[in-house]
Protein backbone atom coordinates (compact mmCIF):
# COMPACT_ATOMS: atom_id res chain seq x y z
CA UNK A 1 0.00 0.00 0.00
CA UNK A 2 1.38 3.35 -1.06
CA UNK A 3 0.55 6.65 0.64
CA UNK A 4 -0.48 7.80 -2.85
CA UNK A 5 -3.39 5.34 -2.71
CA UNK A 6 -5.03 7.38 0.08
CA UNK A 7 -7.21 10.35 -0.88
CA UNK A 8 -8.09 12.90 1.82
CA UNK A 9 -10.84 15.50 1.83
CA UNK A 10 -12.84 17.71 4.15
CA UNK A 11 -15.71 17.70 1.64
CA UNK A 12 -18.41 15.26 2.75
CA UNK A 13 -20.18 15.28 -0.63
CA UNK A 14 -16.93 14.45 -2.44
CA UNK A 15 -16.19 11.66 0.05
CA UNK A 16 -19.67 10.14 -0.32
CA UNK A 17 -19.56 10.43 -4.11
CA UNK A 18 -16.37 8.37 -4.15
CA UNK A 19 -16.88 6.04 -1.17
CA UNK A 20 -20.67 5.82 -0.77
CA UNK A 21 -21.08 2.64 -2.82
CA UNK A 22 -18.29 0.97 -0.85
CA UNK A 23 -19.93 1.88 2.46
CA UNK A 24 -23.41 0.85 1.26
CA UNK A 25 -22.08 -2.48 -0.05
CA UNK A 26 -21.75 -3.83 3.51
CA UNK A 27 -24.04 -1.71 5.70
CA UNK A 28 -23.76 -3.90 8.80
CA UNK A 29 -19.97 -3.67 8.74
CA UNK A 30 -20.04 0.06 7.95
CA UNK A 31 -22.82 1.10 10.35
CA UNK A 32 -20.72 3.69 12.19
CA UNK A 33 -19.37 5.52 9.12
CA UNK A 34 -22.82 5.47 7.48
CA UNK A 35 -24.46 6.85 10.64
CA UNK A 36 -21.83 9.55 11.20
CA UNK A 37 -21.79 10.71 7.58
CA UNK A 38 -25.60 10.87 7.55
CA UNK A 39 -25.56 12.98 10.71
CA UNK A 40 -22.99 15.30 9.16
CA UNK A 41 -25.01 15.51 5.95
CA UNK A 42 -28.26 16.36 7.73
CA UNK A 43 -27.00 18.37 10.73
CA UNK A 44 -23.98 20.06 9.17
CA UNK A 45 -20.19 19.75 9.38
CA UNK A 46 -20.18 21.05 12.96
CA UNK A 47 -22.50 18.28 14.23
CA UNK A 48 -19.68 16.76 16.29
CA UNK A 49 -17.72 19.90 17.13
CA UNK A 50 -16.33 23.14 15.75
CA UNK A 51 -13.32 21.61 13.95
CA UNK A 52 -13.87 20.32 10.42
CA UNK A 53 -14.10 16.56 9.99
CA UNK A 54 -11.66 14.86 7.65
CA UNK A 55 -12.38 11.88 5.43
CA UNK A 56 -10.11 9.50 3.57
CA UNK A 57 -10.38 6.59 1.23
CA UNK A 58 -7.95 3.97 0.04
CA UNK A 59 -8.25 3.34 -3.66
CA UNK A 60 -6.54 0.66 -5.72
CA UNK A 61 -7.15 0.12 -9.43
CA UNK A 62 -10.15 2.46 -9.30
CA UNK A 63 -11.78 0.52 -6.47
CA UNK A 64 -12.32 1.82 -2.92
CA UNK A 65 -10.77 -0.64 -0.50
CA UNK A 66 -11.12 1.17 2.86
CA UNK A 67 -12.21 4.47 4.33
CA UNK A 68 -11.65 6.52 7.44
CA UNK A 69 -13.08 9.60 9.06
CA UNK A 70 -12.20 11.78 12.01
CA UNK A 71 -14.60 14.18 13.67
CA UNK A 72 -12.46 16.20 16.10
CA UNK A 73 -12.14 15.93 19.01
CA UNK A 74 -12.94 12.24 18.50
CA UNK A 75 -10.42 9.69 17.31
CA UNK A 76 -9.97 8.38 13.79
CA UNK A 77 -12.33 5.58 12.72
CA UNK A 78 -11.09 3.19 10.02
CA UNK A 79 -13.13 0.62 8.10
CA UNK A 80 -11.61 -2.82 7.65
CA UNK A 81 -9.91 -3.05 4.25
CA UNK A 82 -11.70 -5.16 1.70
CA UNK A 83 -9.68 -8.10 0.41
CA UNK A 84 -8.30 -7.77 -3.11
CA UNK A 85 -10.43 -9.35 -5.78
CA UNK A 86 -8.94 -12.55 -7.08
CA UNK A 87 -9.05 -13.21 -10.78
CA UNK A 88 -11.72 -15.70 -11.71
CA UNK A 89 -10.64 -18.92 -13.30
CA UNK A 90 -11.36 -19.30 -16.97
CA UNK A 91 -13.90 -22.00 -17.78
CA UNK A 92 -12.60 -25.33 -18.91
CA UNK A 93 -13.29 -26.16 -22.53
Amino acid sequence: MSPDDWHLTEDLDDFLARAGDFLQSRPALHTVPLTVTEALRTRGADAYGADAPIFGLLERAGEVRATFFRTPPRRLTLTPPSPPKRPTASPLN
